[in-house]
């Protein structure tokens, strides 16, 4: 089941304070204390993520899929992403 990459930048920037890099690919950085803490990217032109995306995708962030799924449709919050990094 594919996932808007619209919705996906508004969780990873808004919901979870990801700073987004426009390089060759949208490079999406989580920083704490200037320390990269998790990183993901998505191409320009892609509007949906297909499964394989969204399993590397959340493979990056340190994630289950469903994990990934549960952040991106809200069920999880910003806090219960940190307390999984363990930040």
């Amino acid at each position: 089941m594919s996932l808007p990459a619209r919705k996906i930048n508004r969780a990873l920037v808004h919901k979870l304070g990801f700073t987004r890099e426009d390089r060759r690919h949208r490079v999406y950085l989580l920083k704490v204390n200037e320390c990269t803490v998790a990183q993901t990217l998505m191409s320009h032109g892609v509007r949906e993520v297909d499964d394989s995306l969204i399993a590397r995708m959340a493979r990056q962030l340190s994630l289950t899929p469903r994990q990934f799924r549960d952040l991106v449709n809200c069920p999880m919050s910003c806090e219960e992403y940190y307390t999984l990094l363990g930040i």
